[in-house]
């Protein structure tokens, strides 16, 4: 029974984690959005494909941790 107990702890601690990271990402992403607005307002044009490729990655870690949230 302590077992189980200790394994079910250990479930809600990692999902406690998970969930902190999650939310970190998401701050992080929309910081990176409104950073692109602002950059667009100032801007008159233009592709700008760093704040595309870290928002394209933010994206991506979040699907990760979404699916392994899913499969546990």
């Amino acid at each position: 029974m302590n077992r189980q107990s200790g394994s079910a702890r250990a479930r809600k601690a990692h999902a406690s984690l998970v969930l902190r990271e999650r939310e970190a990402l998401q701050g992080r992403l929309a910081a990176l959005e409104r950073a692109s607005v602002l950059r667009e307002q100032g801007q008159g044009g233009g592709d700008n494909t760093p704040t595309s490729d870290a928002l394209d990655t933010v994206q991506e870690a979040m699907a990760k941790e979404e699916e392994l949230l899913r499969t546990r």
